[in-house]
């Protein structure tokens, strides 16, 4: 080729220059773009937020998380896989405009909380197939994502700073030049000030009522917008700099088939000797119950069931840990390892029977109740999650337990959401008082607005059986009800609104329209708070 057709050296520098600095352009706008859309967020939050309690003001917050988040992630394809935890995040965060269970409402949080990593990782790194993942990488993924949240905005600010230092130098002396002008300014128009104030009282009280500031609530305004403005950009800032901290591919240590063999060993032996001596009563049911020497119902379930729960829930995270931090290499210790491991699993899944056969006696005598539910269901939730390990380690696809454990455990949360257990534990103890039990209506009025719609009614058919305690406390739930549904001041807050709200002020002025007064008899209740 000609020498007269090559680009003069000095164009092509000049031609990189300028791809550098429009390369840098690119990123100081989009850094700005996501700075912006936090500091948007945290003032959301605050607007929504103070009212009080969750409601459709957190709901609202959420959805509009994800939709920026959506937004600055906008060069990531939305593949199926995107589509699905988008659409789980936004269920789980219309709980709190949905129900009031307020541990459905926390535990919906922490599964938005699990979602919002996972988007966040799968936009870092969109190749990443999270059924292929092992899980220390999860573990990694886990840890990552809470040094995004520390360091929050700060890497946004730091790379504003960066892109915007050239920018800086070159407006400094302005800068300067009005910081000056301010100084001399300020005194002037303070001095003007006074004298006007002293003039016209009107513009005294116009004044006064713009600097009459109380420290407190300017305090917490700027407090909440700080924090969810954080915590909004360490979501919307992630991507960026989650590649750098790629999620490590395995547990940060290692132990060999021997150590891994013992602990296995050691726990299969105290496990199966807690079965053995504990098998005339754990599976014997009632009669054996009643024969034991000083123990009743309520302590031969309170004093099992959480405990084995506890082991339950402890016992799987070890075997997981051993498993996979365990170097395990020739045929023979593989087998012993599968061997023990398998040993480990049925003893957890007895145990877990042993501790849901406790539950359903103390509930055939005593009904339900949300915490044995919420129990009940954590249960059911790791006894799977151990069938699923049993299943994946058999057929040696480690990376599948982690995410199908996840998916279990919201699949089961939704189920509970759907279903609300606080109606159905209404419905169920109505039932066992038809067959001659007791009603407990203090436990029943507790349940909330999300039940306070079944137990109105069911009012006619139980009222006989309660005592002054139980009525004052359905009154009681009756008088939240109408006073969250029309406020203090005789407004409602749309902020705090939600679904099961919204029912229950419904279903009261059915109750009140109808007369049904008189089934909770008219005593004095306001000393017996």
């Amino acid at each position: 080729m000609s020498t007269s057709m090559q680009p003069h050296p000095s164009a092509l520098a000049a031609a990189d220059i300028t791809g550098a600095a429009s390369a840098r352009g690119r990123m100081s706008a989009n850094v700005t773009r996501t700075l912006v859309g936090a500091i948007e967020l945290g003032i959301l939050a605050d607007l929504l937020l103070r009212a009080g309690g969750p409601g459709l003001n957190l709901t609202l917050w959420c959805w509009a998380l994800l939709a920026a988040g959506m937004m600055a992630n906008g060069d990531v394809p939305l593949d199926r896989r995107r589509v699905t935890l988008l659409a789980a995040a936004a269920f789980f965060a219309a709980v709190p405009a949905w129900r009031s269970d307020e541990a459905l409402v926390l535990v919906s949080g922490l599964a938005v909380l699990v979602l919002l990593v996972l988007l966040t990782w799968t936009a870092a790194l969109p190749a990443t197939e999270l059924a292929a993942r092992t899980i220390g990488a999860y573990i990694g993924a886990a840890w990552t994502a809470a040094l995004c949240i520390i360091a929050g905005a700060a890497p946004l600010v730091v790379a504003e700073a960066r892109t915007r230092t050239e920018v800086a130098a070159g407006h400094r002396h302005a800068v300067g030049a009005i910081l000056r002008g301010l100084a001399l300014a300020v005194p002037i128009v303070f001095i003007f000030a006074t004298l006007l104030m002293q003039a016209d009282a009107a513009y005294a009280s116009l004044v006064h009522g713009l600097f009459a500031w109380d420290a407190g609530t300017v305090i917490s305004h700027v407090a909440l917008t700080a924090v969810f403005g954080w915590l909004a950009a360490a979501y919307l800032g992630a991507p960026s700099h989650w590649a750098r901290r790629a999620p490590a591919a395995s547990l940060p240590f290692r132990l060999g088939a021997i150590e891994a063999g013992t602990i296995l060993a050691l726990v299969d032996a105290l496990f199966l000797s807690f079965v053995l001596v504990q098998a005339r009563y754990l599976f014997g049911g009632v009669s054996h119950v009643a024969g034991t020497l000083g123990l009743t119902y309520a302590e031969y379930a309170r004093r099992g069931f959480f405990e084995l729960v506890a082991v339950t829930a402890l016992a799987l995270p070890l075997l997981i840990a051993v498993t996979e931090g365990a170097r395990i290499e020739s045929p023979r210790e593989k087998r012993v390892h599968g061997m023990l491991s398998g040993v480990l699993i049925g003893l957890l899944l007895l145990m877990m029977a042993s501790a849901l056969s406790r539950m359903w006696i103390y509930q055939a005598e005593y009904g339900w109740t949300l915490l044995r539910v919420h129990a009940t269901a954590l249960m059911l939730w790791i006894g799977g999650s151990i069938v699923w390990f049993g299943a994946c380690a058999l057929r040696r696809t480690p990376g599948r337990f982690v995410i199908g454990s996840i998916g279990a455990g919201l699949a089961m949360l939704a189920c509970l959401v759907v279903l609300n257990p606080a109606a159905g534990i209404i419905t169920a103890n109505v039932q066992r008082a038809h067959a001659g039990s007791d009603f407990d209506g203090t436990d029943a009025a507790a349940l909330g607005a999300d039940g306070l719609p079944t137990l109105l009614a069911a009012l006619p058919a139980i009222a006989a059986t309660l005592d002054d305690r139980e009525r004052c406390a359905i009154r009681r739930a009756i008088d939240r009800a109408v006073a969250e549904a029309t406020g203090a001041g005789g407004g409602r807050d749309w902020r705090t609104v939600s679904l099961s709200n919204v029912r229950a002020h419904k279903a009261v002025a059915r109750h009140l329209a109808a007369s049904n007064a008189a089934l909770l008899s008219t005593i004095e209740c306001a000393s017996r708070r």
